[in-house]
């Protein structure tokens, strides 16, 4: 039997939730739970029946059932302080209060007619994956559910990208055990790429493979085998999940911006815009920032609420300001912040528009508001190496170096192809010149100037730091090859606008600087 509350249906069956015609992504144990709530809605079910029915008896915490009630109450419009759907009944439990129409199970199915993927209207040009759940080679069919929920929750990470269009996990489990070829599945669910994978587990590990392919083309553009113990399978879980989506991000934009370079300009739609800036931006030269910055407003003119453009323009501007490529100086900044406070307004849920916000503050200095910022980033996706570069980063140049290191590593080792991996290992240099580790600053800072010539300021911390290290000669290489990209640059400039908030960093930098020959004025 089906149920529909409001404008809401649960198919028990099919495992789904809908709101309208809309399915709803919803976590399995919450699926779980709200149909147990909504089978005995004439009565207050206990804690103790919640845990007996989701979670098998096993013991969890009371925080972990309360997170689950939310998550419910959030699935179907409700909150707490209304409790309009799911009443709470202190010391007793929770009941099911909102009206319930049965709906006849004598209802036809909807006819089957897939739609191939270019005509799937509700992808509006942006990629779109499908993630079939793991299969589970060990034999052990207890291992059933550990196989499934590396799938549920790289579902629920990936959704948290706003850029990426999703599948919900309703949709892509129907191919379970149904053999069905990879090109089929993305014709029927109109996608580009699908996630497939599997687990193996023998004397006391488990081996986790997975596999990313496009489509279309047919092409695997990603492949990857995690290994572990048993012992803690579920922390196990999270580490592969979280590898899994911090990766799947940066390939998925890499594959995009290969499919964008072949394709015709005249067909271009926003996504596709914002797509061909993205390589431009990163070569960090005036005229590929300038074209960059044409493409990101193109795609506005298309979608001007499109978040992605707003977060590249802000990128742009920045640039523009660091490398006076522009001459409007702090103009050019004050469009990062319009940029970025424009992506939040039009989705604050988008944790790409608040790393955004992070970036703005971080190129003027303002590095405990970027902290603040881009923590939000993580709250919303705590998979997004992005944010942990920018983190990192912002807490190198702060007086903080001891705390810099972590998460610029686990940005480095999330996305390891990411195009902005130059500007985390310009936040090793930089952690590495706080912490007087001067050596080591130089290694990472002509690691960023190796992967991104354009960037001036690789050379600056690495004349700095072999200056201060004795390595005269090399600091006078650096600070000519700084001056090459920034002909004017000047202590002066350093001093008026420094990233760096530390004094005592900022003393030994301008001191490491000057005694490599760079100018006051």
């Amino acid at each position: 039997m089906n149920y529909r509350f409001g404008e809401f249906t649960l198919d028990p069956e099919r495992l789904e939730l809908k709101q309208g015609a809309e399915p709803l992504a919803i976590e399995p144990q919450v699926f779980s739970l709200l149909q147990f709530l909504i089978e005995n809605h004439d009565r207050v079910v206990s804690k103790d029946e919640l845990f007996e029915h989701v979670w098998d008896g096993r013991f969890v915490s009371d925080a972990t059932l309360n997170t689950r009630i939310n998550a419910a109450r959030r699935a179907v419009g409700d909150d707490g302080k209304a409790q309009a759907v799911i009443r709470t009944y202190p010391r007793r439990g929770f009941r099911f209060v909102a009206e319930l129409g049965d709906i006849p199970d004598q209802l036809p199915a909807p006819e089957y007619n897939p739609q191939p993927a270019s005509s799937a209207p509700a992808h509006q040009g942006k990629p779109s994956i499908a993630i079939l759940p793991f299969v589970n080679l060990s034999g052990d069919p207890e291992q059933d559910y550990f196989a499934e929920g590396i799938s549920e929750d790289i579902v629920t990470s990936l959704s948290r990208m706003r850029w990426l269009f999703v599948i919900s996990r309703n949709s892509s489990f129907l191919y379970k055990n149904t053999g069905v070829q990879i090109t089929d599945v993305a014709r029927e669910l109109g996608v580009r790429y699908v996630l497939e994978g599997s687990i193996r587990k023998a004397a006391g590990r488990v081996r986790i493979t997975g596999q990313l392919i496009d489509a279309r083309s047919r092409q695997n553009i990603w492949a990857e085998r995690y290994d572990g113990k048993l012992d803690d399978i579920f922390s196990l879980q999270d580490e592969i999940t979280a590898g899994i989506s911090s990766v799947l991000s940066s390939e998925i934009t890499l594959a995009e911006i290969e499919r964008v370079r072949k394709t015709h300009p005249e067909s271009y739609d926003a996504w596709d815009h914002y797509i061909h800036a993205l390589p431009l931006m990163h070569k960090l030269e005036p005229e590929a920032n300038a074209a960059a910055k044409s493409e990101f407003t193109k795609a506005l003119e298309i979608d001007p609420e499109f978040v992605s453009p707003h977060v590249g323009l802000a990128w742009c501007y920045a640039l523009e300001a660091l490398h006076s490529w522009s001459g409007h100086g702090w103009q050019s900044l004050e469009q990062v912040k319009q940029h970025a406070r424009a992506a939040i307004s039009f989705d604050q849920n988008d944790p790409r528009a608040h790393c955004a916000l992070a970036l703005a503050h971080f190129w003027i200095g303002e590095q405990t508001q970027a902290v603040a910022a881009v923590l939000n980033a993580i709250k919303l996706d705590a998979n997004m190496p992005e944010a942990y570069g920018v983190l990192g980063n912002a807490l190198a140049v702060s007086g903080k170096a001891q705390q810099a290191m972590e998460p610029l590593e686990r940005a480095l080792q999330g996305s390891p192809r990411d195009p902005m991996r130059w500007f985390w290992y310009h936040g090793m240099a930089n952690t590495c010149f706080a912490l007087e580790q001067y050596d080591m600053a130089c290694e990472w800072a002509s690691r960023t100037s190796a992967h991104r010539e354009g960037w001036a300021f690789g050379h600056l911390i690495a004349a700095a730091s072999a200056a201060l290290d004795g390595r005269q000669s090399e600091a006078e290489t650096e600070v000519s090859q700084l001056l090459a990209l920034i002909p004017n640059y000047s202590l002066k400039r350093l001093r008026n606008n420094p990233i760096w908030s530390h004094e005592p960093d900022i003393k030994r930098l301008v001191a490491g600087l000057e005694k490599a020959g760079l100018q006051s004025k």
